[in-house]
């Protein structure tokens, strides 16, 4: 199992200057005995970090989707920031470039690298040697949305390093306050930083760079050590217009791609061809039943050199089962530390503009007419076109993806051929916050006062945590003083608590208000634990609420309505 704790458990991040406050990290689950009279002592989660990572293609034809994305990531940073549970956000980005033998682009491979550098710095990408020509997307894909050259990310120290200074290769916002220079914002970082260029390779790898990426996170010696938190969500978003074709290059190269091979998966139409073309990542990896023409349905497959079905050990391409499971290794060790942790995945890619709205089907059939050189190209018609442009249906990746949909009813899946990509991010954050659970106290908790209409509980809260040396701390956690938008810390303390109760949001304080999925659940208090960047835990902490239950739960916590 990969295993996350390279250096501690720590989740979160207080490194920034001026940081006021950092949401703490969570215990594992234990019983808790509501019984009778007394008290009621929980852990409570109180996690609000997530850990987005972009996996955009970088080949000869995403200059456009590029742009689009880069455009529209406004409204993606203020679904995110507008938020009733503000997330402390991490944003980084990679390619589909995983390298593929020596048919693939003179700037990369990538290889799960995080990216972090103006587009304008890179004009070199941009430039594509197509069919018909030299591509220069230069202009459009770069230079009209990003107009900050030499553009970096103020150096921070991370819970991982935290004694070391550095630019780290991510885009942060903690607790309001970002890892950018003043003046920027995450909307114009990602503006220079997201449009990755045409250059890179043809045979995109959006599984293996995800891979590759958060493994990267893991080692120390690399710049994007420490993106991935323990306990945080993740949330994986993939930006493509091919089929994934993430390859054992070293185990099928010569047969499978190369032109003096058996040409296994290589169409009549191409078998003079100099290089392989894209539909032998689709017949390498896909299996679809009815057609010709248009088919039932097509699948992911596990085919070896010879074309015929073979165990996961030794298909050509990676089996998807092999990414679902190590995303899901990432889950479960997160949940360790965060049981309400979630991963969640989006891809912007070949399906029609409506079907995450359950609007409409993925389509997969033959080109033909105008379409018939795509299908010559790309193995199968276009799952998805328009003036923006048109996409191979996402067989992989969608299997990919529904493996983590939140339910069955979940289309996490979205047209990269639209123009607008802005109600897709939106539903991606919305998706995200639906996860993001609240800290509520899952017990009825007892008023002390019933004459007023604030709940007047009486809890104690208390901090556990080892340090770096490995010794160990329990602390009493006291009230915040001030006001939502100011919070105090009491003299002397670097680690506070608020709580939230107010059900109706009737009074001018929305500070205190009780978020909707505690009320829904029936509960009547919420927590929120600040820290300074002097509380922060680098190997990780819990935190323990005992509160009075309540005798007369029909008064204290009626049933919501």
């Amino acid at each position: 199992m990969l295993s996350l704790r390279r250096t501690g458990a720590a989740m979160g991040l207080c490194a920034a200057a001026g940081v006021v406050a950092c949401i703490d990290h969570p215990l594992k689950p234990v019983d808790y005995d509501t019984e009778g009279v007394g008290s009621g002592s929980t852990p409570i989660s109180i996690v609000r970090d997530v850990d987005i990572l972009f996996v955009i293609d970088n080949s000869g034809s995403m200059a456009e989707e590029q742009a689009t994305l880069a455009r529209n990531f406004e409204r993606f940073v203020a679904a995110l920031e507008a938020a009733p549970v503000k997330p402390n956000y991490r944003i980084a980005i990679t390619t589909t470039d995983s390298g593929h033998g020596v048919y693939c682009g003179d700037t990369g491979p990538e290889r799960g690298r995080l990216q972090a550098t103006s587009c304008l710095e890179r004009a070199q990408e941009f430039v594509f040697p197509d069919e018909t020509g030299t591509i220069d997307a230069f202009a459009d894909a770069c230079e009209a949305i990003c107009d900050r050259p030499g553009l970096t990310t103020v150096p921070t120290a991370t819970l991982v390093e935290p004694a070391e200074l550095r630019s780290r290769p991510w885009i942060e916002n903690t607790a309001g306050v970002t890892n950018l220079p003043e003046g920027v914002t995450p909307t114009d970082a990602f503006e220079c930083f997201g449009p990755q260029g045409i250059a890179g390779c043809g045979f995109e790898s959006p599984l293996e760079s995800m891979r590759l990426a958060l493994l990267r996170s893991l080692e120390d010696d690399e710049p994007g050590y420490g993106f991935v938190r323990p306990g945080a969500y993740l949330v994986v978003v993939f930006v493509t217009d091919e089929e994934d074709c993430s390859a054992r290059n070293e185990d099928a190269y010569d047969e499978v791609w190369r032109p003096d091979g058996n040409h296994v998966f290589w169409s009549e139409q191409n078998a003079d061809a100099p290089t392989p073309t894209s539909e032998v990542c689709w017949f390498a990896g896909v299996s679809c039943s009815g057609g010709p023409g248009v088919y039932d349905d097509c699948q992911p497959a596990d085919l070896g050199v010879d074309g015929k079905p073979t165990d996961p050990e030794h298909s050509v391409l990676y089996g998807v089962q092999h990414y679902i499971d190590f995303l899901q290794d990432i889950e479960a060790e997160k949940r360790q530390l965060n049981p309400a942790a979630e991963v969640l995945v989006a891809v912007l890619g070949g399906v029609p503009q409506n079907y995450a709205d359950g609007g409409a089907e993925i389509q997969y059939a033959d080109g033909v007419g105008a379409d018939a050189d795509y299908q010559r190209r790309h193995g199968i018609g276009p799952g998805c076109k328009s003036g923006a442009g048109q996409a191979v249906p996402p067989v992989r990746l969608r299997s990919f993806a529904e493996a983590f949909a939140l339910s069955p009813e979940d289309r996490n899946l979205y047209s990269v051929c639209a123009d607008d990509y802005s109600p897709a991010l939106e539903q991606i954050i919305d998706t995200f916050l639906e996860a993001l659970e609240p800290a509520c106290m899952p017990v009825c908790v007892a008023d002390l006062d019933p004459t007023t209409t604030q709940l007047e509980p009486q809890c104690t809260i208390v901090e556990t945590y080892s340090d770096l040396a490995g010794v160990d701390h329990e602390v009493a956690v006291e009230p915040c003083g001030g006001t939502a938008t100011a919070p105090e810390f009491p003299a002397g303390a670097d680690v506070c608590y608020r709580l939230r109760s107010d059900a109706t949001g009737d009074d001018a304080d929305p500070g205190d208000d009780l978020h909707p999925k505690c009320i829904a659940q029936g509960y009547n208090l919420q927590f929120e634990v600040l820290r300074t960047p002097q509380g922060e835990r680098p190997a990780g902490s819990a935190i323990q609420a005992d509160c009075i239950v309540s005798q007369t739960p029909e008064r204290d916590c009626p049933a919501p309505t």
